[in-house]
């Protein structure tokens, strides 16, 4: 045990020689959340409609205001603009005859194609609000249930979808560089000759990884409650994402093994990061079906968003806990296993 502990202080200490990397794994998720949360779609879209002069202006004027989430929040910063106004907005609604009919002619300026679907959108459950209402008594009447109490907004889901990729990408970066920096600066020649059990400065390193991961995950955490948001839980939340870190810093040893270039396992860390956390199901890929839907189940991302999920919204996903956790422990054995025997081939029989 002494031997043991002598080892994870030494990991510690191993921490300088890599500061720049360890520093970029783990401010790096924070930073992407915070950029992110200022530029990510936002359901309330500034609207400009002409000064309506009609009474079925005037109602579609009405209709707008009323559009929003089934919790009833709005959907449509409404802007009634004078008609003299220049035309250089970004979209105006102008409310005139056309062959006799009262059409809402929707101008459209430098906008791109993802606004143009969500201005069209809210103009069109307007429209269809007044389609309702003249159908009258012949009208389909549509009642929506949301699941959540509250309309939360997509940050949050973005921030709590984002923590494991905090905990695997500052593991794995950390991990691998300062593994691969072990043969660069030939200090692997000592761990050849030390005769130490293979696990113990493995599990050593992961040890380590996995507190670091923390620190990018805490950070994370906090960069989200000034934003008004807040786990309900953060032990549980913490121990879900346990399975992230540990997953990560055998991954990250593994790479630093196998390549031995600080470089090269930088880079692979960064992209496989990112590629586990965009197939971690944090942006609804199971929607889709077919492969997208498959290789959600190959990331660790995803189970832990499902453990987390209830934890910042209060109401459990649909999926089984027991699968996640079972998938989730299964990724870590299989991953600190690999990490070991890769050590051993590497280290100790000197491929």
């Amino acid at each position: 045990m002494r031997r043991f502990l002598a080892l994870v202080l030494n990991e510690f200490k191993l921490t300088r020689t890599a500061m720049p990397p360890h520093i970029v794994a783990i401010l790096l998720p924070t930073v992407l959340y915070l950029f992110m949360g200022t530029v990510l779609t936002s359901p309330f879209w500034r609207m400009n409609l002409q000064q309506p002069k009609t009474d079925v202006g005037r109602a579609l004027q009405a209709a707008m205001q009323t559009v929003g989430s089934p919790i009833g929040d709005p959907y449509i910063d409404l802007h009634i603009i004078e008609q003299n106004q220049p035309e250089n907005l970004r979209q105006v609604i102008v409310v005139e005859k056309e062959n006799g009919v009262t059409t809402a002619v929707q101008h459209y300026g430098l906008i791109d194609a993802n606004q143009v679907k969500n201005l069209r959108n809210r103009l069109t459950a307007a429209a269809l609000k007044l389609w309702s209402a003249a159908l009258d008594g012949h009208a389909i009447t549509i009642e929506e249930h949301p699941w959540l109490p509250r309309d939360y907004p997509y940050r949050l889901y973005f921030g709590m979808a984002i923590l494991p990729l905090a905990m695997f990408l500052a593991a794995a970066i950390s991990g691998s560089v300062l593994t691969a920096q072990d043969f660069e600066s030939g200090a692997i020649q000592e761990e050849r000759l030390a005769p130490t059990p293979v696990v113990l400065p493995v599990m050593a390193r992961i040890i380590r990884l996995t507190l670091f991961a923390y620190l990018s995950a805490a950070l994370l955490v906090v960069s989200g409650s000034l934003t008004g948001f807040w786990p309900v839980s953060v032990w549980p939340v913490a121990l879900a994402l346990l399975p992230v870190g540990l997953i990560g810093a055998g991954v990250g040893i593994i790479l630093g093994l196998v390549f031995r270039n600080s470089l090269t396992v930088y880079v692979l860390s960064m992209a496989l990061s990112v590629t586990l956390w965009l197939f971690g199901n944090n942006f609804s890929l199971t929607y889709y079906g077919g492969l997208a839907a498959l290789l959600t189940r190959f990331s660790p991302n995803t189970y832990a968003v499902y453990l987390i999920f209830p934890h910042f919204f209060g109401r459990q996903v649909n999926v089984s806990r027991t699968l996640s956790e079972l998938a989730l422990t299964l990724g870590v054995v299989g991953t600190v296993l690999a990490a070991l025997l890769t050590y051993r081939w590497r280290v100790r029989e000197g491929a």
